[in-house]
């Protein structure tokens, strides 16, 4: 049910952390299955080590989730 944008964004995060990190993920996986995009992305997101290590990239992800456009 994700529009393509969101489907993007939830795929781009799978290929940079694997399956296995992304299903550890519970409070994301859980937003984006309820549509609570905002909650999904919460300040506890953006402090995740994935999010430092991939830096500006984790931003546009955040935001396409968000939003649910390509900014």
């Amino acid at each position: 049910t994700l529009d393509e944008v969101r489907q993007r964004a939830l795929a781009n995060i799978c290929f940079n952390l694997g399956i296995t990190k992304l299903l550890q993920f519970r409070n994301l996986l859980a937003a984006v299955q309820n549509g609570t995009w905002n909650d999904a992305m919460s300040e506890e997101t953006r402090k995740t080590p994935w999010a430092h290590q991939v830096g500006n990239r984790a931003e546009r992800i955040i935001r396409m989730f968000e939003t649910g456009t390509d900014m």
